[in-house]
């Protein structure tokens, strides 16, 4: 079926092409008159989030199972933030001392930087051990553009499979690191997907 902005605006072409049609006499009676828009049949789903178990279980699993969404997961779990979105955080949206992160873009699936879904900025305080973890994290990514001989990007992103950081890890990648985590765990078609 046609979506309802779809329909709006065809009823908004044709009401007045109608009327116009009835005072001319070109037709008998205004079929647009009695137009209705249908009700929806949509039935919104209830997600629920995973047990603590679970998340322990699946955080755990990702660290041996996909190290390099580990940190992305572990994110995501503290702060709820989208996938787009976690992706997206540069390095100098950390305030590393206040234990603070600012969200305030998101990456699509094309690799463009957008605002986020609901077009404003966020900050997360988040817990000292999260903060300490993205510390090794952002180690590591150093680490690595020393062993490929360049330098780190002037704002790098968090989140990068280039060694410089200067791109942000690709959304979809994210997505299916994660398949293969499910499919590890023999979870794949359970939901609600990270």
């Amino acid at each position: 079926g046609l979506s309802a902005s779809r329909l709006n605006q065809a009823k908004a072409l044709y009401v007045p092409f109608f009327r116009w049609a009835k005072r001319r006499g070109m037709t008998l009676r205004n079929p647009m008159a009695d137009f209705e828009m249908p009700t929806s049949t949509y039935r919104s789903k209830e997600r629920t989030p995973p047990e603590v178990e679970e998340l322990t279980l699946l955080l755990a699993t990702a660290v041996e199972v996909t190290p390099d969404i580990a940190p992305l997961l572990v994110l995501g779990a503290v702060t709820g933030t989208r996938r787009g979105e976690l992706v997206a955080i540069p390095r100098s949206a950390v305030a590393w001392k206040k234990n603070q992160i600012t969200v305030d873009t998101a990456i699509t699936s094309k690799g463009k930087v957008k605002s986020t879904k609901t077009r404003q900025g966020r900050t997360f305080h988040v817990d000292a051990e999260t903060i300490a973890m993205l510390k090794r994290h952002c180690d590591q990514m150093d680490e690595r553009a020393r062993a490929e001989g360049v330098e780190i990007d002037a704002d790098p992103f968090l989140f990068s499979l280039v060694a410089d950081c200067s791109r942000p890890m690709p959304p979809d990648y994210f997505t299916k690191r994660v398949g293969v985590l499910k499919g590890y765990l023999g979870i794949e078609n359970k939901r609600p997907e990270v």
